[in-house]
């Protein structure tokens, strides 16, 4: 599934980790923010991986996505 979004400040959007079975802010277009999320309803992150046990660790505070350019709207 191909898409493109333009996320707004103060929101997110969501995504599974499961993407073919995950009822994620791709399928809630109907909702009242399109499917995403208001920052003002997050109230925590996840830190840690448990299944499956091999892959067991801790989750990176997401330091790569400094890297990733805000692109304004023309």
């Amino acid at each position: 599934m191909k898409f493109n979004v333009d996320i707004p400040k103060g929101f997110i959007w969501v995504m599974g980790d499961h993407r073919g079975a995950s009822a994620d802010s791709r399928f809630h277009p109907e909702s009242a923010n399109n499917g995403m999320i208001p920052l003002s309803k997050v109230v925590g992150r996840a830190t840690f991986i448990v299944w499956p046990f091999t892959n067991a660790a801790f989750i990176p505070k997401g330091e790569d996505l400094k890297k990733v350019p805000v692109q304004e709207k023309p």
